[in-house]
């Protein structure tokens, strides 16, 4: 019987399009993965890559690497310098981000809780507490825990230098992923009106609304 899968992947693999769809899949998958900031993944990821380049096409990392050790520490030295300098821009917009998302929790729980303070101002202390379970329950926990510790550099070293060896991959995340997301964020809250309006008129077609709304 005629397998269509397995042909296209044979005409694929024998014309070279096979590598390169994998090799653009890995590329992808590094960017999300630094994007996300999963950079065992990403290690793991570009030693895959690597792979597929040596087995699949003419381009051999390794055996160049081996012939030219020279140049490849040459192309290294530049390659941090890059990676340095890139760093310092990737930890201000980082800094920047968590200073915003922090300070629009911080506004919730001071709400929530009637405290008369402004964002800026210091957490009482018979808050504090609280304030710590809040930050807990509505933050992402990886994100949570990298806070917890400090926003100084010196509490986020691992963080910069893998900054500084995944730079390209990460600078893909900080121009194109990131103000992406936020635009698709944008949408979304604009929209939000609109989403309300639709699900009010649809479930109140056959149910009242009260009914769901009382579940949570």
């Amino acid at each position: 019987m005629f397998d269509l899968p397995v042909a296209l992947i044979g005409v694929m693999f024998f014309s070279g399009w096979l590598p390169m769809v994998f090799s653009t899949i890995l590329v992808l998958a590094l960017i999300l993965e630094v994007a996300n900031d999963r950079f065992l993944l990403g290690y793991f990821t570009l030693f895959v890559y690597s792979v597929v380049l040596a087995i699949f096409t003419e381009i051999n990392p390794f055996t160049h690497i081996w012939n030219n050790p020279l140049e490849a520490i040459g192309f290294l030295i530049g390659y941090f310098l890059i990676g340095a300098g890139y760093s310092v821009v990737k930890y201000r917009a980082w800094l920047k981000d968590v200073a915003i998302k922090i300070g629009l929790f911080k506004e919730q729980f001071i709400r929530a809780n009637s405290i008369n303070i402004s964002v800026k101002d210091e957490i009482p202390e018979s808050f504090l507490k609280g304030w710590k379970d809040y930050l807990y329950n509505h933050m992402e926990y990886d994100d949570y825990k990298r806070i917890k510790s400090g926003f100084g550099p010196g509490y986020q070293k691992d963080l910069i230098l893998n900054w500084i060896a995944f730079w390209p991959f990460s600078a893909v995340g900080l121009l194109v992923a990131e103000p992406l997301e936020k635009f698709v964020n944008f949408l979304y809250n604009e929209m939000v009106a609109v989403y309300r309006n639709i699900y009010t008129r649809i479930i109140s077609k056959y149910i009242n609304v009260t009914d769901i709304e009382n579940l949570k």
